[in-house]
């Protein structure tokens, strides 16, 4: 601003040079109008700037706040947690586990017998290494403490490879606190050996059981079945023959994810 006044008043005795020739008095008048005028403009130049300033503050202003209103965090309602029933949850995860028990197969029939057969895999093994493997699970599985005497290996045919066993053991039913209830369960073992595989097949499956002291056999036909130890709607297990199927499924189980990892070492 002080440059602008500078000029103006550097300029105004070549204006008046150029001008017809003024009295002492006039020039004094003409200096002062021109001095105002340069002034006015001034004013004029001020405010012209205050308001390019002010516009720049106002739009930065709201450059800002669109900003804000764009990374402003949306609020939403969260999601309420289903509240379950304890009951609830304990029937559910019985029914699941259940299941294993109820669906369909899990008591195969052939004929009318009861018969669970699997093929095990046995990559790069010859037949003869698996026979020698099955051969000794099996004598494991007879040591077994829950085996009785009779436990054995009854047959082997040395050049097919195939081995049977019979065994008789102690098959717990149910336990409460220290009370367990027992039965004898007998099953025949048959295991045919070939290159990189053997079939196992686990049948004759009966039961001695023993209540009030007297000792009663039964044959899996007619405990363990799903016309026997289900419901009509074959949705949940029988209270009595429901217990003799489950435990059989289980040892069965267990039986034939032993002779899995006995190959896989």
């Amino acid at each position: 601003m002080k440059k602008l006044i500078i000029a103006l008043l550097v300029c105004l005795p070549f204006s008046l040079w150029a001008q017809t020739p003024l009295t002492p008095e006039q020039q004094v008048e003409q200096a002062e109008r021109q001095l105002e005028q340069a002034k006015a403009a001034l004013e004029a130049a001020k405010k012209k700037a205050e308001e390019a300033k002010n516009d720049a503050k106002t739009k930065q202003k709201n450059k800002d706040k669109e900003q804000k209103t764009e990374v402003a965090p949306k609020w939403t309602q969260p999601i309420a947690e289903t509240k379950t029933d304890k009951k609830t949850a304990v029937k559910a995860k019985e029914n699941t586990q259940n299941e294993a028990y109820i669906c369909e197969g899990a008591v195969p029939i052939e004929g009318e017998e009861v018969v669970w057969r699997t093929t095990i895999g046995a990559p790069g093994r010859s037949a003869d290494d698996i026979y020698n493997i099955v051969t000794n699970y099996l004598n494991n599985l007879i040591a077994e403490e829950n085996q009785e005497k009779e436990s054995k290996i009854a047959l082997v045919n040395i050049d097919e490879h195939g081995i049977i066993a019979t065994m008789k053991e102690r098959l717990t039913l149910s336990k409460n606190g220290a009370f367990q209830n027992i039965t004898k369960l007998n099953y025949v073992l048959e295991c045919k050996c070939n290159k990189e595989a053997v079939m196992l097949t686990m049948h004759r499956i009966t039961y001695n059981n023993t209540d009030n002291g007297k000792t009663t056999t039964y044959r899996a036909e007619e405990l363990i079945t799903d016309e026997n130890a289900l419901n009509s709607k074959r949705t949940r297990l029988m209270p009595i023959t429901g217990k003799f199927r489950r435990a059989t499924i289980d040892r069965k189980n267990e039986i034939f994810n032993g002779l899995i990892t006995a190959l896989k070492q």
